[in-house]
């Protein structure tokens, strides 16, 4: 029995949701303790997971056409750089809001597709590792709650340890580790 790839899956999934929610974390903390403004931290809140929500929605047909693996290979890969580009950005004194508004929509369109890819890709991984279907479905659904509470805050924690910006430019690498697996 081959369990790679139900084992690359996990830790694919692990690394891409985990770095999902903390990009939706840094991002408006970044706009919170730059500008302040709790309006503006929920718009750009609101800039990435709109997209976000309705790119995942509708990202079926491609899926379908292109592959699942590729769509989340090659999401995740662009996610290293549009995620890169805020903390390079506020690193040269150059972000404002007039650039992270789109950075943060590519981010949510990137994004969607990516996590909806990962999970089209279960049946095919029970097959390929010979692992019961509900096995791994129950797996995604484990990281997919880990991520979403644990994973939400261990990122606060990080954030406010090292913050936002390097906490971004680790959760570009966790694209990056996410699209090698």
């Amino acid at each position: 029995m081959n369990r790679r790839p139900f084992l690359a899956f996990a830790i694919a999934e692990t690394l891409s949701i985990s770095g999902t929610r903390l990009s939706t974390i840094a991002i408006p903390w970044l706009v919170l303790t730059t500008t302040g403004s709790p309006i503006l931290t929920g718009v750009v809140a609101m800039a990435e997971m709109l997209p976000y929500v309705v790119a995942k929605a509708l990202s079926g047909p491609l899926i379908d056409r292109i592959g699942p693996k590729r769509v989340a290979i090659g999401c995740d890969t662009a996610s290293v750089l549009v995620v890169g580009l805020v903390p390079l950005l506020a690193l040269f004194g150059w972000l404002d809001l007039a650039l992270l508004l789109p950075i943060v929509v590519a981010m949510g369109i990137l994004r969607g597709p990516s996590d909806a890819a990962k999970i089209s890709m279960v049946p095919s991984i029970a097959k390929l590792a010979d692992v019961p279907l509900e096995r791994v479905t129950g797996v995604a659904g484990v990281i997919d709650r880990l991520a979403s509470t644990v994973g939400a805050a261990a990122a606060g924690g990080l954030i406010a340890l090292i913050g936002p910006g390097l906490a971004l430019t680790l959760n570009a690498a966790t694209f990056a580790l996410a699209a090698a697996v």
